[in-house]
């Protein structure tokens, strides 16, 4: 073997037959050697004897290499490039990775990568794997995986210890709950009861009376559930009672109908006396109740109980109620007794057209009623049309919201006719079209009306209003809306009524009004109007009250 004294010349060297003293000399002297070499390169022969033995070679001290270091290869790719294995030992400290040299949080990431020119994802397989920002918080077992913190799969922004983008399955053993129950039948434990199970067919000529209130009466004795209407035409002949928890889901207002003949009435919900041990709520979503007949109620809700302890929570969503043919007709669509905090989301009320009038006398779309002060109602994005009351509230009612409203042809848009001077009607963003009384408020106080398009195009009935204020109302503000009138009936545009109090109309749009834009009728008083716009109105402020009426002078 020959060695070179210079250094920065030397760049291979070849082990044959080197005895021990010699090679603990290369030891010795590699760092100096080794300092200004771009590679360095060791390629150990079989047969070597001593202490570089066969395909073993052993480096002690420091071996400094400008680029690149092959281990086993005479064409290393990388810093360094091992071709074979590699055992780390523990020694005295570690085994350790390190990803730098800096005293503080470096969060550097080690990456395994196919190879220099292909940098996509390798794989890794471990026995055993901790995931933590601290190797002393668990020692994982073999086949374990222990995370300290949270696990997204699918995501990249988990929520909680674990978020999943996508279906969970369970091929065997189910899912173990807090109370440490295990879940193995999404039937039997979640409480879902599918009418197609008690017989239903939906095929609209099988009568699937019993077997609806069959599957109801097996939700009952388990105290409430889901009870699941699969698309279909369902025919029943008569009433159907609930009086437990129940949430009723079908497939869509078009898929799922539910269709009553045989002048009976639809479903009717108990909700009992709503004690904090016995709470009952409803809800139904994306179903179709369809009247093959002349009169009864679609949904009858009922609360019985004390004051201040009135139903809690009923929802309807995505429901249609309506008739098959010209003739048929639900007497009312929904009704509703003490009970409070109501949302009516995404609905549609039909009644029968009559031709002429445009709607079926005494026909009515939502009743709210009550005699223990029922409060908080929601009605959004729902339309009505052909009733004589499309919404109508009553008794001890009171905080109703309304919004993106689309009523037509009805008599009454929304009534609200209360046994005394009930809080709070807001109604905004909505279309009230051919309704003679679009909002007629009767016992009314603290109301707010913006943002309607009133539209009146009819000409029966003969007089009407889009805004009547009457009883002991007060405090009612009509403000950025538009009214419009394209017929010969008697119609005005707001009339405040006897005993009407503190009414005021502020920034709307009336254009050809057929009687009065503004009428306020003796023995109103209080009331404000300002910033109107009239065009071609022949009578823009009628005040018959002449108690302190304040206004700004008329364009």
């Amino acid at each position: 073997m020959e060695m070179k004294s210079r250094a920065d010349t030397l760049r291979q060297i070849t082990f044959g037959f080197v005895g021990g003293a010699v090679f603990a000399a290369l030891c010795h002297s590699m760092p100096a050697i080794a300092q200004t070499t771009k590679e360095f390169i060791v390629r150990l022969q079989q047969g070597t004897p001593g202490i570089a033995q066969a395909g073993h070679t052993h480096i002690t001290g420091t071996a400094l290499v400008g680029e690149k270091v092959g281990i086993g290869t005479t064409q290393p790719g990388a810093t360094l490039h091992v071709s074979g294995s590699m055992v780390l030992d523990q020694g005295s400290d570690g085994p350790w990775f390190f990803t730098g040299t800096g005293s503080g949080e470096l969060n550097r990431y080690l990456q395994l990568l196919n190879s220099p020119s292909t940098t996509s994802a390798s794989g890794l397989k471990a026995g055993g794997i901790l995931v933590s920002d601290a190797y002393d918080w668990a020692n994982p077992g073999k086949n374990d995986l222990l995370v300290k913190g949270k696990v997204g799969v699918g995501t990249d922004n988990p929520q909680d210890p674990l978020s999943v983008l996508g279906t969970i399955s369970s091929l065997s053993g189910g899912f173990r709950f807090p109370d440490g129950t295990v879940q193995t039948s999404a039937v039997s434990n979640i409480g879902l009861f599918n009418v197609k199970d008690y017989g239903a067919k939906g095929n609209g000529t099988k009568d699937d009376t019993l077997s609806f209130q069959a599957a109801i009466d097996a939700m009952n004795s388990q105290g409430g559930g889901t009870l699941y209407v699969p698309r279909g035409l369902y025919k029943l002949t008569n009433t159907i009672y609930i009086t437990c928890k129940a949430h009723i889901l079908g497939e869509g207002r078009q898929l799922s109908k539910l269709r009553w003949s045989a002048g009976s009435h639809g479903l009717y919900f108990d909700g009992g006396s709503n004690e904090a041990t016995n709470r009952k709520v409803l809800s139904l979503t994306g179903l179709s109740f369809e009247a093959a007949q002349a009169g009864g109620i679609a949904l009858q809700i009922r609360y019985s109980m004390a004051e201040g302890n009135v139903g809690k929570l009923v929802q309807i969503d995505g429901c249609e109620f309506t008739n098959t043919t010209s003739g048929t007709y639900w007497k009312t669509c929904v009704d509703m007794w003490n009970a409070r905090e109501t949302s009516i989301t995404r609905c549609d009320f039909r009644g029968n057209f009559i031709d002429g009038i445009g709607f079926q006398s005494g026909t009515k779309g939502v009743v709210v009623d009550g005699d223990e002060s029922p409060t908080g109602h929601v009605v959004d994005k729902c339309s009505a049309w052909f009733l004589d009351e499309a919404f109508s509230y009553k008794g001890e009612v009171e905080g109703v919201i309304m919004t993106n409203l689309d009523l037509v042809c009805n008599n009454y848009g929304i009534r609200w006719n209360t046994v005394a001077a009930k809080p709070q009607l807001h109604l905004s963003n909505a279309h009230i079209s051919s309704c003679a009384k679009g909002v007629d408020l009767f016992n009314c106080s603290d109301g707010v009306i913006e943002n309607v398009l009133f539209y009146q195009r009819v000409e029966s009935p003969s007089s009407g209003a889009g805004v009547s204020v009457f009883g002991n109302s007060y405090n009612i503000m009509v403000t950025n809306s538009s009214f419009y009138s394209w017929s010969s009936a008697a119609w005005d545009g707001v009339v405040a009524g006897p005993n009407a109090r503190r009414v005021k109309v502020t920034g709307n749009h009336f254009y050809d009004i057929s009687r009065h834009a503004i009428w306020l009728q003796q023995g109103s008083r209080d009331a404000v109007v300002l910033d109107n716009d009239y065009e071609h109105a022949p009578s823009k402020l009628k005040d018959d009250s002449m108690v302190n009426t304040r206004y700004r002078p008329l364009p």
